[in-house]
C-alpha cells in the first residue's frame, strides 16, 4: 500500500510518500531505523525493510516482468544499492529465495531476459527520459545492466542452487 500526502512547514509544501507493506517475506527481520526530524521533536522510529529485501523485491520484479519491465527506476534504485550500499552478500540469495517464494516466481535458472544486454538497448531512450526527468545522473543504460548482471546473476545463481524453485 502507498500512501502520499502533503505536509506543509509555514509556506513549503512537501511531498510525503510512505509504502507500506504487509504479509511480505522479510528476510532478514526488519530493522528499527530512527527518522530525522527538521524540528526539535522527538524523532519516530519505524520499522524498515533490510536492504536486502529491498534488493530482493527489485530483482524479483526483474524477473516476473522480463522484457516487459518499463518501471526503469527500479534499475537505478538496484544500481545505487548494489554499487554503494554495504549489503550482506551472504544474506542476499536468502533474502531473495524468501522474496521469490512468497510472490510465487520461480528463481530463474538462465539470465532473465530483464537483465540481458538487448534489454538495454530496448529500454535507453526511457532509461534516458527516466535520469532527466528525476534530475539524476547514471551511466547509459547497458553500462548500468554490465554492473547489474556482475553483481545480481551470482545473486539468483545462488538463490536457485540452495532451493529458490
Amino acid at each position: 500500500m502507498r500512501v502520499s500526502m502533503t505536509a506543509t512547514l509555514d509556506a513549503a509544501r512537501i511531498p510525503v510518500q510512505c509504502d507500506i507493506g504487509f504479509g511480505d517475506a522479510v528476510t532478514p527481520a526488519p530493522l528499527q531505523q530512527t527518522y530525522p526530524t527538521l524540528l526539535d521533536m522527538p524523532a519516530p522510529v519505524l520499522a524498515v525493510y533490510p536492504l536486502e529485501t529491498v534488493v530482493a523485491e527489485k530483482l524479483e520484479a526483474i524477473v516476473k516482468l522480463a522484457g516487459f519491465n518499463s518501471r526503469v527506476k527500479d534499475y537505478f534504485d538496484l544500481w545505487v544499492l548494489m554499487r554503494y550500499e554495504n549489503l550482506d552478500r551472504i544474506l542476499l540469495p536468502a533474502a531473495t529465495r524468501a522474496t521469490f517464494a512468497r510472490r510465487k516466481t520461480s528463481v530463474p535458472l538462465t539470465l532473465p531476459a530483464g537483465l540481458a544486454p538487448t534489454f538495454a538497448a530496448e529500454k535507453q531512450v526511457m532509461w534516458q527520459a527516466f535520469l532527466v526527468r528525476s534530475g539524476l545522473s547514471a551511466p547509459p543504460l547497458a553500462e548500468v545492466l554490465d554492473e547489474l548482471r556482475s553483481q545480481c546473476w551470482p545473486v539468483l545463481r545462488a538463490a536457485a542452487e540452495s532451493g529458490g524453485n
